[in-house]
């Protein structure tokens, strides 16, 4: 089928939206300690977000994305 473009919103753990990709440029998430890790390519580069929130979290945010959890510490 066709792949869903849409814009994922990052929030760190108070809400506050810290970063905004379009679904097609996120790579992988990978939990590290009480952070995120975002991996992501813009202009033709990969890019790491170090966002302060849990995979839990992340999990929920991205569950109505075709991003699923893979492994307890990495999203894809």
């Amino acid at each position: 089928g066709v792949k869903q473009i849409e814009i994922i919103k990052f929030p760190d753990e108070k809400g506050e939206i810290k970063l905004s990709l379009s679904s097609d440029k996120l790579i992988y998430i990978e939990s590290a300690d009480n952070y995120v890790e975002i991996n992501y390519v813009s202009q033709d580069q990969i890019n790491k977000f170090m966002l302060r929130n849990s995979m839990k979290k992340m999990e929920e945010i991205l569950s109505k994305t075709n991003v699923c959890r893979c492994h307890r510490s990495i999203l894809i």
